[in-house]
């Protein structure tokens, strides 16, 4: 359990406050680069984010899609996947709000669509690190957040632990029929 916390420890949530709907980045927005008011200087510049999330050695970035208009979550999505980070999409449903399954952007409009593949890789490798930490094998990274060695490059560990996740997600329904669950 201590290589998920190592890992959930380096995740950067991204997101200031809710974006309004006439927001955009730079406009007095919130959210990653728009949205809540002032805007979180912190998050503006989506390149010296990345250059300081890295900096840190924090390896991923976690997005509430709900707080940001699908133009800016895909602006800082892409860029930071391109960076060499992978990342998530959490939801709100830790609030009383009664919200979808599955996440919208702002104003329940649909997170553009080369997004999905995005989240989904990054679901994968926290579902990878999770079991193979589980299990007692090297995960994404270590007990104290340093990346697994095994991997030349960000990129190639990240598609590395997608595959492995996706193995596990594939198998997942098949054991619970095992067990008889």
């Amino acid at each position: 359990m201590a290589g998920l916390s190592a890992l959930l420890l380096a995740v950067m949530m991204v997101g200031c406050g809710k974006q309004s709907a006439s927001s955009s980045p730079g406009s007095g927005g919130a959210g990653a680069g728009g949205g809540k008011k002032p805007i979180c200087e912190y998050e503006q510049d989506v390149e010296r984010l990345i250059a300081d999330i890295r900096a840190r050695s924090i390896p991923a970035a976690e997005f509430i899609p709900i707080r940001n208009t699908p133009e800016v979550l895909a602006r800082y999505v892409r860029a930071m996947r391109t960076a060499g980070l992978f990342v998530t999409a959490g939801t709100e449903h830790n609030t009383l709000d009664l919200l979808p399954i599955l996440p919208t952007c702002l104003g329940g409009v649909p997170i553009p669509d080369d997004l999905h593949g995005i989240f989904w890789e990054g679901a994968c490798v926290v579902a990878a690190h999770q079991i193979l930490t589980m299990r007692g094998e090297p995960g994404f990274v270590d007990a104290v957040g340093r990346p697994n060695p095994a991997y030349a490059t960000p990129d190639a560990r990240i598609v590395a632990f997608r595959e492995i996740g996706e193995q596990i997600v594939a198998e997942y329904p098949r054991a619970g029929a095992a067990r008889g669950a």
